[in-house]
């Protein structure tokens, strides 16, 4: 396991990556990022995969940060994540920038109608933020609904105000 802190024109970011690929893309708080850059110097320097993982995540994050065409998203990894995590998670990485979709609409796409709150669930509990879009689920009656990231609504927002304006 290897991380690294990557700076955004918002928060900075933590990001975990394994030979497998990321495994966490996190807001953090200045404090948190104080503290996680000495962890990082302290760690042993990444494996060729874990590079060649951070490299991509970078790559894809500033594309987002210049309003670029976003590179494929790099190899992401669900450590201890449910099938249906999983399954909620890859259906909502294939929403386009700019877009939202709704909670309702994420769980017809999983193959579960009735399951809004279950999605609810699986975006609060999504360990790769950003990569696997959270921020572009909204509620049925327009409403943003919540976003578990640091920063909370200030950060959905200003991601969704990003995406659009790409």
């Amino acid at each position: 396991m290897h991380r690294a802190i990557f700076q955004s024109p918002l928060h900075d970011i933590e990001v975990i990556v394994i030979n497998e690929g990321v495994t966490s893309v996190q807001w953090i708080s200045p404090e948190d990022s104080s503290r996680l850059k000495i962890i990082c110097k302290l760690q042993a320097k990444p494996s060729q995969m874990e590079s060649i993982h951070l490299e991509d995540t970078s790559k894809w994050l500033k594309a987002l940060w210049e309003n670029n065409t976003l590179p494929q998203v790099p190899d992401l990894s669900f450590d201890e994540a449910t099938d249906f995590q999983i399954n909620v998670w890859n259906k909502l990485a294939k929403t386009l920038p700019g877009t939202t979709i709704t909670y309702q609409q994420l769980a017809r796409l999983a193959g579960s109608e009735n399951a809004s709150r279950a999605v609810g669930s699986a975006m609060a509990a999504n360990p790769i933020t950003i990569l696997v879009p959270c921020h572009r689920v909204v509620q049925t009656n327009g409403k943003l609904g919540n976003y578990s990231g640091y920063g909370g609504m200030e950060t959905k927002k200003w991601l969704l105000e990003l995406e659009a304006n790409n």
